[in-house]
């Protein structure tokens, strides 16, 4: 599994992964979403699918996901971090949101310290109560290809995605640059991004801070809990992190955080 290090101490790494346990992904994307299925093995992660396709005869589950504003991650900064360090953090966002990531650098020449900003992040979640209720007991499609490796490899693991951190835009403010004379403006960025501005809309938010904005809210981070499954059955026994209780016994399931140093994360799709 590709990682990419983050500050431990920096204020939004530490909303997300020790308040939410959550698993901060480098680029952004649409597929990950409540429900979803990441297979671990070892150091690699991979997106498997959704949880309904991957169940015999495809039930419906009767789940549909609650969305809420996360004030906790709303309009607050990152801590300011050098430019050569931040720009793979803004590499992978700009990724996310279909830019191109070579000009980058171009994009913002003379600047020396950054810090990202994400002013309007919502939460997407699956309650894990009725969510084990509702996927206790079913049957896992052994016949599936995609599931094959996860049967073999005694130490894989099964995640289901409970919910996930999203947003549609973000902010990168200019902290400091190499002089007084550098100036980024908005119209450098959109050449060297090679910016179309009828799917992306990038704006000055003040004179330092410039907004990228795209059409769809795109996964930023997840949580997730491990599936239990009875080998011999295919049967989901329960979803929980670590111990051999039923979902529906705890009131909190424990989140599995797949890296344990802060980081992002890259899964294969």
């Amino acid at each position: 599994m590709a990682s990419f290090r983050l500050c431990p101490g920096d204020p939004l790494v530490n909303a997300l992964q020790k308040a939410f346990k959550a698993n901060i992904v480098r680029i952004p994307g649409k597929k990950i979403q409540p429900l979803a299925v990441i297979g671990r093995r070892g150091s690699q992660l991979k997106y498997l699918g959704s949880l309904h396709d991957l169940l015999v005869d495809s039930p419906d589950l009767g789940l549909t996901p609650s969305v809420e504003p996360m004030a906790q991650v709303s309009g607050n900064h990152s801590r300011s971090v050098d430019f050569n360090f931040g720009v793979s953090v803004l590499e992978g966002f700009l990724q996310g949101f279909g830019l191109s990531t070579p000009g980058v650098k171009e994009a913002f020449k003379g600047t020396k310290d950054i810090s990202f900003g994400f002013p309007e992040m919502q939460e997407h979640y699956v309650e894990a109560l009725p969510m084990g209720r509702a996927i206790g007991g079913k049957i896992l499609d052994k016949t599936n290809p995609v599931l094959a490796p996860y049967y073999t490899d005694p130490e894989a693991q099964l995640l289901v995605v409970d919910s996930i951190i999203a947003g549609k835009n973000f902010t990168v403010k200019i902290e400091k640059t190499v002089d007084s004379e550098t100036d980024v403006s908005l119209g450098s960025i959109g050449q060297a991004l090679q910016i179309d501005d009828t799917k992306i809309k990038v704006e000055t938010k003040s004179g330092n801070e410039i907004k990228f904005e795209g059409e769809d809210y795109l996964t930023f981070a997840f949580t997730c809990l491990r599936m239990k499954i009875d080998a011999d059955s295919n049967t989901i026994i329960s979803v929980d992190a670590s111990n051999d209780k039923l979902v529906l016994e705890k009131s909190a399931p424990e989140r599995i955080v797949v890296e344990d140093e802060p980081a992002m994360i890259e899964v294969d799709f």
